[in-house]
This record gives C-alpha cells, structure tokens and sequence, in this order.
C-alpha cells in the first residue's frame, strides 16, 4: 500500500470562482496541519469566470465587456495569463513542500501532464504533454493579449500542437499548489471579446485564437461524459503519484474559512456570495 494518503475532493457540482479560488488557497495553506500528504480537487466554475494570474494587472481586460456577459472575474493564487473558465473541468493537485523544491515543481507537472494525456488517451483523443517550450511561430499580437490559451508550456497537453490543458502553480511555505483546465466543451476563444480592441484584429485574432487550442469536444468523434472521465483522471493519478486516495469533502469549519476569505479573489463588480453545492 502507498505511504502518500491523498485527500480526494470530487466537487463537480459548478461553483463560484471566488470559491473555487479561496478553497484552492485555503487546502494549499492547510495541508501542513491536516491529516492528509497530498489533495486532489476536481471542480467547476458557475458562473463562466475569467481568472487572471496572481501578478497580472486586471486592466489587461474589460470589466465593462464581463459584466455585460455576466461573467466573474477573480484573481488566481497562481501565475499565469487570462483564462476564461466556461466549459472546461478544473483540477488542483497540493503536494508538500521539500528541500528540493524545483525537483518537486517539475515531477509535478511531468506526472500530472502524464495522467492527463493518459486519460485523453483513453477517450479516443491523441494528446501528448507538452515536454519543453514548444517551438511557435512568435506573434506580437497574440502575446501582447496574455491570454493563457495562446500560450504553450511545459507541464500542459496538445492535440497535434493545440493545446487542450492549462497549467500553473504556486509555491506556499509549506506546500506546492498546482491547477489547471481541461478544456472540455464550448469555445474558449471568446475570451478574446474581452481584451482592449487595441490589442486585436477582429476576425483574424479569433482565428489565430483557434489555431492555439483545441476542447475535448472538437477532438473527440464521441461524446466523452464528465463523470466517466474525472474518474478515468483521477486512476491516472492515483498510478502516476501512487497513492492511497480516501474521499474527504469539505467540512464545516472549512466553509466558514473559504467565506471569510472569498473575496480577497473577486474582482469583479458584481461582488456574488460564496455558495458550496
């Protein structure tokens, strides 16, 4: 039997991104004093929500064009770019921290892009994880946007040089937190209809959007049902961290924090209250 006992948090009832942010941070902050060597939560996000990383200016969008959409906005405990979370399947996997850090950063992401690609694997799709920098055509354009899906890193997953995962982490005092999506349905690309006008060229910046990522949905002949693939997701991790896995939802007293610290992530104007489902 596996010496890592990892708390399971199967969540996929969609939430808030203030919840989704502050219950992130809160198991991250935590996980030295719990029971527990390791998390992994799967999560959704209702309503759609665009996330900016921990270091980005929320000037870099337009409030105005979310709130017309009916879209939140609220910052992430990580880095990264403008991601527009609607119909993707969310992850975070909490590991401790040690002394060789940078070593635990990269196994991270390598496992996890592993158990990803696996499971996409799996359900039809030819995914492979992203293993360097891949090698693109520069664009000003699409770099001046700091859109998350126009990127492609190490640590995340491609359909034929599309990407179909985000990544990003955080290093806490005593514990190393890494999320990301999984983009399953919809089009993300619509994200673009919320960067400054001065920044894109119409039609032509949507289509060299498309040309960067690609859904479950799209890559897919058959219809890959969310149930059936977070539990084929969370195998895939429980071989590649080898772990013993023991379902835990929140708790009470973990509710009460996530509220109280909710909206430190919002940044939206319309300021919604914390529900858990």
């Amino acid at each position: 039997m596996s010496l890592i006992k990892a708390r399971l948090i199967n969540d996929l009832a969609p939430n808030t991104g203030i919840f989704n942010m502050a219950a992130d941070d809160l198991l991250s902050r935590e996980l030295n004093s719990s029971e527990y060597d390791a998390v992994i939560r799967i999560y959704r996000f209702d309503p759609p929500t665009v996330s900016l990383g921990r270091n980005q200016s929320i000037g870099e969008i337009s409030q105005t064009a979310c709130n017309e959409r009916g879209w939140d906005i609220v910052r992430r405990p990580t880095g990264g770019r403008t991601l527009l979370h609607l119909g993707d399947i969310c992850y975070s996997m909490i590991i401790p921290k040690r002394s060789d850090v940078f070593k635990d950063l990269r196994k991270l992401y390598e496992g996890v892009a592993a158990a990803l690609s696996s499971t996409l694997v799996n359900n039809g799709i030819k995914a492979s994880p992203i293993e360097s920098p891949m090698n693109i055509p520069f664009d000003r354009e699409l770099k001046n946007t700091r859109l998350c899906i126009s990127a492609r890193v190490r640590g995340e997953v491609h359909v034929e040089g599309r990407k179909i995962t985000s990544a990003s982490q955080r290093i806490y005092q005593d514990s190393i937190l890494q999320h990301g999506s999984i983009f399953y349905n919809g089009d993300p690309t619509i994200v673009a209809d919320i960067v400054s006008e001065e920044l894109t060229n119409g039609g032509e910046f949507s289509v060299k959007l498309k040309d960067r990522v690609i859904t479950m949905e799209e890559a897919s002949s058959e219809l890959v049902l969310v149930v059936s693939f977070t539990n084929n997701f969370i195998n895939e991790l429980f071989h590649q961290f080898d772990l013993t896995l023991i379902d835990q939802p929140f708790l009470p007293d973990e509710l009460d924090k996530i509220d109280s610290t909710g909206n430190f992530f919002s940044l939206s104007a319309l300021k919604r209250k914390i529900t858990a489902v």
